[in-house]
């Protein structure tokens, strides 16, 4: 009795694993098409109410509709943050803004959708009333700018796609890079095959833990 009922618990077990590999795979997000590769070790950029800090020579991505920083604001609910991308020479080509009420961590800015910018100055306005600190580390590239003073560092921003998508909306992309990388038969089918294949021995292993309980 004790052994079926482990055998049972086991069986469980794994459809428990299948169901929460299924709902994480199937929950939208927005996916980073690049970042600036810069760390969030620190809150080095404190931006005062009404301020403004500005990362210069970053390389917006084609097809990018929202930027995540990693922002802090001393424990209390963050305040408006106001996002603009300007080419060199101050021309801005996209806004965007974060609603008042955020949580210290990592947050995303929408803005609307634009095609890829070289050079450019992306900056977040604090629109106050209280202080806010954005993360950031050491860079080999350009330092941020708080009001026009340069901070230890750059600060980290990731570029997102305009739109959550699941995990599932990647499986052509992803079959279409294995079979690039593959460059071997079965082409294109080799990730079906292959999702088939261990949904197949997934299958036997449940069947078998069961056939074992029945005895």
């Amino acid at each position: 009795m004790t052994r079926r009922i482990s055998t049972l618990a086991a069986a469980g077990g794994l459809l428990v694993v299948v169901a929460v590999l299924a709902i994480v795979v199937s929950q939208g997000s927005r996916h980073a098409i690049a970042s600036n590769f810069v760390p969030p070790q620190s809150f080095d950029a404190q931006v005062p109410a009404g301020g403004r800090v500005c990362q210069p020579g970053e390389r917006v991505p084609a097809g990018t509709g929202a930027i995540r920083a990693r922002l802090g604001a001393d424990g209390a609910p963050g305040p408006r943050v106001e996002l603009s991308i300007a080419r060199p020479g101050g021309r801005a080509v996209a806004r965007g803004g974060l609603a008042p009420g955020w949580s210290e961590g990592d947050v995303v800015i929408p803005f609307e959708r634009t095609g890829a910018v070289e050079d450019a100055e992306v900056c977040l306005r604090n629109a106050g009333p209280g202080p806010i600190a954005v993360a950031g580390g050491r860079t080999q590239g350009a330092q941020a700018l708080v009001d026009g003073s340069p901070t230890p560092g750059g600060i980290a921003l990731a570029y997102l796609e305009p739109e959550a998508r699941s995990w599932w909306a990647f499986a052509p992309e992803i079959s279409e890079r294995v079979d690039r990388l593959r460059d071997a038969p079965p082409g294109p089918l080799t990730l079906p095959l292959f999702l088939v294949l261990a949904a197949g021995i997934l299958a036997g292993a449940v069947a078998l833990v069961l056939r074992e309980a029945r005895r």
